[in-house]
């Protein structure tokens, strides 16, 4: 449905943390994830010439996110899965209608990035195809719920259930 190729948009910093420290962090924890939305973090900061740290202890897990230390201090980036494991409420940013990516401590959150994947060209077509011959859509997606709305909108898709691990896709 979506290119699979999701861009950066804005950077939400907590506290102390700057857009580019944020990012930088971030980005570190990333350049070990295959994911597209850890390249598109990782892109970003390359485009903005941000030096990425070593990393050690790197883990990925699907539908949460992932975890690796820089000089010791553990870090994770994941979507609200993440947030819910640690017992974080999911706070209010203006990017609502995106992907929010969480950069997190040890203890709390450090910045929000908000992150959008374009619909194929093809798609709309596609869809309509389909509806035209009697299948019912419906939109299943790890990303989030108010991003899986959005598309699945877009599209004239009325089903749309996001924050989905990959077997609960199937």
């Amino acid at each position: 449905m979506t290119e699979g190729r999701p861009e950066l948009g804005s950077i939400h910093p907590v506290g102390s943390y700057s857009e580019e420290e944020a990012l930088r962090i971030a980005a570190s924890i990333e350049s070990g994830s295959e994911h597209p939305v850890g390249r598109a973090i990782v892109g970003a900061a390359r485009k903005r010439g941000l030096e990425l740290e070593a990393i050690g202890g790197f883990r990925a897990e699907p539908a949460v996110g992932v975890e690796a230390e820089i000089a010791g201090q553990p870090y994770a980036v994941g979507g609200e899965g993440l947030l819910r494991k640690r017992g974080l409420n999911v706070p209010l940013v203006d990017d609502a209608d995106r992907n929010i990516v969480w950069l997190l401590d040890s203890e709390r959150i450090i910045a929000g990035f908000s992150v959008r994947d374009r619909i194929r060209v093809q798609t709309p077509e596609a869809v309509e195809r389909l509806k035209r011959i009697g299948v019912e859509l419906e939109v299943l997606s790890g990303d989030s719920q108010a991003e899986t709305s959005r598309v699945a909108s877009r599209l004239g898709i009325g089903e749309a259930i996001g924050g989905l691990s990959p077997d609960e896709k199937v």
